[in-house]
């Protein structure tokens, strides 16, 4: 056992090593995100998912991985829009922007990863609130965890496994809040 986290640590700081500029922008993009997906107001989720996206663009362009990065870039003009915005032709837009532009970038399978995750990501924000706002955020975390272990993000695989984790108890602390409520509401 010791052997195995030995080596899972080396392997952390070989990747740190290697761009300490983009792992660390990673890191900090981490902080903003696990305090966006522990909101349970939908328009301070949408304000903080702005600025992590925006964070992880630059991470993931600091690390040379381009669908990814300009995946995370229309997803931080969506998060944006969609807090002004819940329209199906705002959303379809962003949905044509990721194929004109984040597509054609796509230079490993991985980097379809990353189209699922933003695409799971705009429908949710456009379409969804509550709990299925972040159902279909946690669709798009499972791809963007996926997207992340295979091209070695630390930050971003250790962002999405703790979003997978914190969005999942608050989807719990909605489902117990609305529970709550019918059964005030039945006495």
């Amino acid at each position: 056992m010791f052997d195995f986290l030995a080596s899972i640590l080396l392997l952390i700081t070989d990747l740190f090593v290697q761009n300490p500029l983009g792992q660390g922008v990673g890191l900090f993009a981490m902080l903003v995100g696990v305090t966006a997906f522990s909101q349970k107001d939908d328009k301070r989720l949408r304000q903080l998912l702005t600025v992590f996206t925006l964070l992880i663009a630059c991470h993931f362009a600091l690390m040379g991985w381009w669908a990814a990065a300009l995946s995370a870039l229309i997803g931080t003009a969506r998060n944006y829009a969609s807090i002004h915005v819940r329209n199906t032709k705002v959303m379809l837009f962003f949905m044509a922007l990721l194929l004109l532009i984040a597509a054609p970038r796509v230079e490993h399978w991985t980097g379809i990863l990353a189209l699922m995750g933003a695409a799971w990501a705009t429908w949710g924000v456009f379409k969804e609130s509550g709990v299925r706002l972040r159902v279909f955020m946690l669709l798009g975390t499972i791809s963007w965890l996926s997207h992340n272990i295979l091209v070695g993000s630390i930050g971003g695989s250790i962002i999405e496994t703790i979003f997978l984790l914190v969005n999942g108890l608050t989807i719990w602390r909605l489902i117990q809040d609305r529970q709550n409520e019918e059964d005030k509401a039945s006495v």
